[in-house]
């Protein structure tokens, strides 16, 4: 499995956490493996929805898949 990259959009800064890991910062690229991630926002829980689940694959560092689900309540 590869590298791929990711860039969970919200439109303030905030801890972003894949698979219950803290990866990195809302609005930044992050490198992840290829495959099935569930991401949050941790807390305070001031989000929704609660997570996003998503299959990975075929991004590259100019072209990250970018999650913008991720709305505050």
């Amino acid at each position: 499995m590869g590298m791929e990259f990711v860039v969970v959009s919200y439109p303030t800064s905030r801890n972003v956490r894949i698979d219950g890991e803290i990866l990195g910062k809302t609005n930044d690229t992050h490198s992840v493996e290829q495959g099935h991630h569930i991401f949050d926002l941790g807390d305070p829980h001031d989000y929704k929805p609660d997570s996003v689940e998503m299959d990975i694959e075929n991004t590259t560092s100019i072209k990250p898949l970018i999650i913008n689900d991720f709305k505050p309540k």
